[in-house]
């Protein structure tokens, strides 16, 4: 039984100690139970886990050159610049199946991620429910006509997916990629290298792709524009020979439309050789538009959440719980107000 707290809207601070202490004593032993059972989990059953992470600016976009016909060539050719989504990548299948089947250093032996993770690929049980009831899940949602190893690559691309994390900086394109991998504190720097250089090769790959599909069909431009300047010249010389005098104001404009033609011509050729010059250049350019911040490299400290911080925030939070619920209780006690 308590006295009570707030009787006909009168509070008593005597009554409210009394049962401040009452209830300390009688709650205290719930969130102490809590902070003991999550310092057990943290001592013997929590696997640690560690990460690494890598960041570094995308988009740099070099000026491109100006000229009467740039307007006209940029959209024959198309915008130069291709950009792509780092987020969109990583959780790709091509990107997830590359590196989960390149090798790493593991304790002194060459072992793929499939290797390495894929030998509990078929079991169920586990200590933490989520994670059992996870599994099970996986298991009946895996497709049943899969080969033993496509089964393992599956299960490694998954486990993967779920190691890795992206944030991006809109404003600035800074992106920074997180691997936070359990057991291995060696691994997580590893396949941070592996990310970063399989985002350059990709970015480059795109970026030359485009290039040469550019250069190709300038070249066509080029010919075609070839053709053009040719037959509007020996039209010009047909046109001289057929016409000795060109008093007639009429031959003179047929002479100067026919020079207009030849005139544009020559110049649209000359800047389409300039924008093939440079997209040949462009095909064979190695350079990225990934610049790196922060090398991979492994946290100076565990992945998650401290064990301090975790049990300090769960006796808060299961004493603030307790507190409440036996307030819940016991209102007609605490609060008597006349009707």
């Amino acid at each position: 039984m308590y006295n009570p707290i707030i009787e006909n809207e009168n509070i008593s601070l005597k009554n409210l100690i009394i049962f401040l202490k009452l209830i300390f004593r009688k709650i205290i032993k719930i969130p102490l139970l809590a902070t003991l059972l999550l310092t057990l989990y943290f001592t013997f059953l929590k696997t640690p886990s560690y990460s690494a992470k890598v960041s570094f600016y995308t988009d740099y976009k070099k000026a491109s050159e100006s000229s009467l016909f740039t307007p006209f060539i940029g959209v024959i050719t198309g915008d130069e610049s291709l950009n792509f989504s780092i987020e969109d990548y990583i959780t790709s299948d091509k990107f997830l199946k590359e590196i989960s089947l390149k090798t790493y250093n593991v304790h002194g032996e060459e072992q793929t991620l499939v290797e390495l993770w894929s030998k509990d690929f078929n079991k169920i049980f586990s200590v933490n429910p989520l994670d059992f009831i996870k599994k099970v899940d996986n298991q009946y949602m895996l497709n049943k006509n899969l080969s033993i190893d496509e089964k393992k690559l599956a299960y490694t691309k998954k486990k993967l997916k779920n190691s890795i994390s992206h944030k991006e900086e809109r404003l600035t394109n800074l992106h920074t990629i997180t691997v936070t991998i359990r057991r291995d504190a060696f691994l997580p720097e590893q396949i941070a290298n592996a990310v970063y250089s399989s985002t350059i090769s990709y970015s480059s790959e795109i970026t030359n792709t485009k290039a040469i599909e550019k250069r190709n069909f300038i070249n066509e431009r080029v010919n075609q524009v070839k053709k053009d300047l040719e037959n509007f010249e020996n039209e010009m010389i047909y046109f001289l020979n057929k016409n000795k005098n060109l008093d007639s104001p009429n031959l003179l404009i047929q002479k100067n439309r026919i020079q207009r033609n030849i005139t544009l011509q020559t110049q649209l050729l000359a800047n389409l050789s300039d924008q093939l010059e440079i997209s040949k250049i462009d095909a064979k350019d190695s350079t990225s538009s990934i610049f790196l911040l922060d090398a991979p490299s492994v946290s100076s400290s565990k992945s998650g959440i401290s064990p301090l911080r975790a049990i300090i925030l769960v006796f808060v939070f299961v004493f603030v719980l307790s507190f409440i619920f036996e307030c819940y209780i016991n209102r007609k006690e605490l609060f008597i107000f006349e009707s």
